[in-house]
């Protein structure tokens, strides 16, 4: 059973809003490692 679902977070900084995406990779699930993020920057 996957029981690594991924969080999701909105922010503002600096009146800019950015989506902040954890990845758990293999590393993270059998090696104990710490996530990773990716982040994406809102534009118009």
């Amino acid at each position: 059973m996957n029981n690594s679902a991924c969080a999701y977070e909105i922010k503002t900084i600096g009146g800019k809003e950015y989506l902040f995406i954890e990845w758990k990779s293999g590393d993270y699930r059998w090696g104990g490692f710490d996530t990773d993020y990716y982040v994406f920057e809102r534009t118009t």
